[in-house]
């Protein structure tokens, strides 16, 4: 990646747990991956997207819900 920067933050031991699991379980090559994609979901479910300019300032609880499952469906993941 040639944009990138690191960014230092705390989680929780449960977190961090949480994460190794899913890469141990091959969701995930690395904890980054796993955070990346963390941070695009939360970004899109707050914003609509993440694609240089943010267009939208909120999305509705129902469009929040599609985007997670969305995004579960695209992982292959199950709640």
């Amino acid at each position: 990646m040639s944009d990138t920067v690191a960014v230092g933050t705390k989680l929780t031991k449960v977190m961090v747990e949480e994460i190794d699991r899913l890469v141990k379980d091959g969701v995930y090559t690395s904890r980054s991956e796993a955070l990346r994609d963390a941070t695009r979901l939360l970004v899109r479910a707050h914003r609509g997207g993440l694609r240089g300019k943010i267009t939208r300032t909120q999305f509705t609880d129902e469009e929040r819900e599609e985007a997670l499952k969305e995004f579960i469906r695209q992982k292959g993941l199950e709640l």
